[in-house]
Order: structure tokens, then C-alpha cells, then sequence
């Protein structure tokens, strides 16, 4: 079952079908929407040709008027979209329905006519992270914030111009969604992240998993590694500027950059079809540029077949290997190789695609979405054939503690100290002299 000739009652969640190549998506009736497009992120791979989008390059993060750093965007791209479908209006209610429970309300602001040389960046800031500064081209700037007021003081700076209360444009990003078939409940969605870019970006992800089995019940989290910018968050503002950017470069190289840009910027999350689970490295000889469980496989490229990988991922759990390996089954084993490997069976890859992954050490159990599901070493696979029964080689205590971790109804507090023990005879006599 696909997203195709779905009814939803959001204009966004309709528009990101549509841009990940969804027919026939139609809203209900009772869904009101003043502006004439719609404004979103999602993973520049995910967007059909057909639509228009920019990449974004750069993020940075400011502080009141100061623009404390400006870094490039590592790994998946990302790229802001600016559809303006007008969608068909039904009042069907069989069939796949898609019903907002919980929804958000942010506030975009257009700048107009103002040249600047940020270009296909986006800033951000850190006090509430509630604010997104969107320069889509040379002379437009997109100001997107969950309170008016931060709104207005930001377009202020910005344009030196009072904000045009009348031009400000409501959209509202679904935070819990409920999927029916045939008025029937398959499925509930919640989005952990709380700003636009954040938001939009991990709606589509989960799409894309549900695309594949839409009762999935498919849960994200934040990367452990997280909360060590959190807690840096958290005294910001009692840091004096001077000495921001280099705490910015200290935590660039502690969080790796990568973590730490996409942790800014809320596309860090796991996924997971069970509980709630951090994820850490055990060891680099193990994992190796970000690829863990709950993330996604990159984009991979099947030279012979001019092909995406993800295109013939036909199973819900599929081990991608090296050609080197020899499975008896091969149903359920997709083998890549790189051009200079001709005596071998399976998919010609780039060179550069086989050593990112690492392939002659490694093997990944992946979803049909591409969601990795299992990383194990080459020496632990023993020519097991089927997937659905491979458990990780992995015997890290601490690990598995923080992988089966529920964190649902957790929440972070400091430990409560020991009241001191004070003694004292009563009532207080004066000292004898």
C-alpha cells in the first residue's frame, strides 16, 4: 500500500506526497489554507524531477545581529521547497485517510528585493532554536518562527523595516498525525522535532519508511550525542560572544562535524521500529562515517543497471554485501561490487560508493526503504542466509543498555543531593564562662 489517491487534511503533508512523486493526493473539504504555495524541507534525493527546489549549502547560527559562524552542510542534502499546487478538495472518507490530531503553528515572513551574499543557506539560533532564516536566492530572504514577536524582531534587523502584519503567512506542520484505512486506525505518527526545518525534514523521512509498509510502527529519537550540544545550549547565553565561536570549533571537532551541524539544525534523528533507542559508537573499526542503525543508506548508484539501489529493494530485510561474500540464498542478498572486481557476480558501484561503505569489512541489513537496520562485521555474516534472523555480533553491555532504552516517558532531571544532617540540643544555651 503506497500514499497514492490518499486524502489528507494538511496542505504540507499534501505537498511532500506530492514532491516524493505521490499521485492523486486529494484534501478534505474542511481544510482551509489562505496562501497560494507551500513551504517545506525535505532530502533533495527524495524530490521528483519535476519540482523545483534548492539545495541548501551552508547553515549558521547567529546571535541577536551577529553572525557567530557559517559552516557547509555535510552529508544528505537538503533542500527547501516552494510548491504552489492547488490540490482537489473531496468529501470521501474511504479509503487511506490521513488525519492531523496535533499540529503546530509557524509564521513565515517574505523579504523582498533585499541583496545579500547568502545564497542557499539557512541560519539559525540557538536560545529557542525558533527561528529560520531561509535565503533561497540573491535577493529574497524567508524568515520562518513559531512566535510573531521573534518574527518581527528578526525582519527587523534584517530589512530595517516594520513587519507588514498583513503579509506574515500561517502554515501549520503536523506534530501528531492518525492513518485510517477505510475508517479503521493502522497507524499513529508523532514528530519528535520542534522547528520548521526540524519538523518538515523528519515528517518526510517517516513517509518514506511508511511508503514501503504503511502499519509500520516507526519511531525517531536523537542521536545520544545530542545532548552534549544541549547542555551547551542550555549557558549559551551566559557566554560571552568573543568566546562563542570557539567553543563552536571545540564542539565541531568533539561531535565530529557532521553530528554536530545536523544536530543543529534537527535532521539527526534515528529511526526505529520499536522503541525509542540511542545509538553510540562501539568502536571506529566497527562504524565508520555516520552509517548506524536507524539511519538511512546514502543514495548508491547501480552503474549497470542505471539504477538507484533503492529501486530494487524488494524485501523488508535485505543484506547488502560485497560481491567477495557467497551466500547460498539470494533472494534476500543484493551483492555490489567496484568496476576494478569484473569476476565477480552482482551490481557494479563507484569505487568511492564501496569504500564509503566499507564493504570489505562490513555487511548492512536494510529495510525497504533503505533504513539500515544492522551493521555487523564481514567475519560475524558465517553465510547465514536469512535476514529476518541475523542478530548483531556485538556483546557491548553498555550498547545494548542504551539500545533497548525506552526514553518515552523520560525526562532528564539532576539528582537530588543528600540533605545535610545538622545536630543541635534545643533550646540554645549560652556557653559557660
Amino acid at each position: 500500500m503506497s500514499f497514492n489517491n490518499s486524502i489528507v487534511d494538511n496542505y504540507i503533508l499534501a505537498s511532500i506526497l506530492e514532491v516524493s512523486n505521490y499521485s492523486n493526493v486529494k484534501l478534505t473539504e474542511k481544510t482551509i489554507y489562505k496562501n497560494n504555495y507551500q513551504y517545506f524541507f525535505m532530502p533533495s534525493n527524495m524530490i521528483n524531477d519535476n519540482f523545483d527546489h534548492h539545495p541548501l549549502d551552508t547553515y549558521g547560527i547567529i546571535n541577536k545581529s551577529k553572525l557567530l559562524m557559517r559552516e557547509p552542510i555535510t552529508g544528505d542534502q537538503i533542500s527547501y521547497i516552494i510548491n504552489n499546487t492547488e490540490f482537489t478538495s473531496t468529501n470521501e472518507t474511504s479509503g487511506l485517510v490521513i488525519e492531523t490530531k496535533i499540529s503546530k503553528i509557524f509564521y513565515l515572513y517574505e523579504i523582498k528585493n533585499m541583496p545579500h551574499k547568502y545564497a542557499n543557506s539557512i541560519f539559525t539560533n540557538l536560545k529557542s532554536k525558533n527561528i529560520n532564516i531561509v535565503f533561497p536566492s540573491n535577493d529574497i530572504i524567508h524568515v520562518i518562527s513559531d512566535n510573531i514577536n521573534n518574527l518581527n524582531k528578526y525582519v527587523k534587523k534584517l530589512s530595517n523595516k516594520i513587519l507588514d502584519i498583513n503579509s506574515i503567512l500561517e502554515i501549520k506542520i503536523p506534530k501528531e498525525i492518525i492513518i485510517n484505512k477505510n475508517n479503521k486506525i493502522i497507524n499513529n505518527i508523532n514528530i519528535m522535532n520542534d522547528t520548521f526545518l526540524g519538523m518538515t525534514y523528519q515528517l518526510t523521512q517517516i513517509l518514506k519508511i511508511l511508503s514501503k509498509d504503511i502499519k509500520s510502527p516507526i519511531k525517531a529519537s536523537e542521536n545520544n550525542t545530542n545532548y552534549i550540544n544541549k547542555l551547551f545550549f542550555t549557558f549559551y547565553n551566559f557566554i560571552p560572544n568573543f568566546l562563542s565561536s570557539l567553543i563552536f570549533k571545540f564542539l565541531l571537532r568533539l561531535n565530529k562535524t557532521y553530528n554536530f551541524s545536523n544536530q543543529v539544525l534537527e535532521i539527526d534523528n534515528l529511526y526505529n521500529f520499536e522503541n525509542y533507542f540511542f545509538s553510540n559508537s562501539i568502536d571506529e573499526e566497527y562504524l565508520t562515517n555516520g552509517y548506524i542503525k536507524g539511519k538511512f543508506l546514502p543514495r548508491i548508484k547501480l552503474l549497470d543497471k542505471n539504477k538507484d539501489l533503492k529501486d530494487i529493494l524488494s524485501n523488508e530485510n535485505t543484506i547488502i554485501c560485497s560481491s567477495d561474500l557467497s551466500l547460498k540464498s539470494t533472494s534476500d542478498v543484493i551483492y555490489l561490487k567496484a568496476p576494478s572486481n569484473k569476476n565477480k557476480e552482482g551490481h557494479n558501484v563507484s569505487q568511492s560508493t564501496f569504500d564509503l561503505l566499507n564493504l570489505d569489512e562490513r555487511y548492512y541489513v536494510v529495510s525497504q526503504s533503505g533504513l539500515i537496520m544492522m551493521i555487523d562485521l564481514n567475519k560475524n555474516l558465517n553465510d547465514k542466509s536469512n535476514a529476518s534472523s541475523l542478530d548483531s555480533q556485538y556483546t557491548d553491555k553498555k550498547q545494548i543498555s542504551l539500545d533497548s532504552f525506552n526514553t518515552k516517558n523520560f525526562k532528564p532531571s539532576l539528582p537530588k543531593l543528600p540533605k545535610p544532617r545538622v545536630s543541635f540540643n534545643w533550646p540554645f544555651r549560652a556557653k559557660k564562662q
